[in-house]
């Protein structure tokens, strides 16, 4: 019996995707490195580059957007904020989320295959 590779890949968008992708976050006038740690189709987790680096300028609930290397701007906001990192919710469309976690996860896989020079 083969497995059904729609179905697989439904599947695996649900899941939560653990990353080490570099990204920015950004929340009103200000900007902040990071790493996206994981992914889920309704949102992710951003790791700021240092501890603390967005103490008093990010509070829940704030409007921002994501950007994220070679794939783009996702527009969302600050679902939990504390000193080491953010949890972003999405606000796109169920459909462009999928899109968004499956470029991501093309990009990582990109990444993981290039060999080590």
């Amino acid at each position: 019996q083969m497995p059904n590779i729609d179905e697989d890949s439904d599947r695996r968008i649900h899941e939560r995707v653990d990353l080490q992708r570099m990204m920015f976050l950004r929340v009103g006038e200000a900007t902040f490195m990071g790493l996206l740690h994981d992914v889920s189709h309704s949102g992710a987790k951003f790791v700021f580059d240092e501890t603390g680096a967005a103490d008093g300028q990010v509070s829940t609930g704030d409007d921002g957007v994501i950007v994220v290397d070679g794939i783009g701007e996702v527009p969302g906001s600050v679902a939990r904020f504390n000193k080491d990192s953010v949890v972003f919710t999405f606000s796109i469309s169920e459909r462009a989320q999928e899109e968004v976690v499956a470029n991501i996860m093309i990009a990582q896989n990109e990444m993981d295959l290039k060999p080590v020079s």
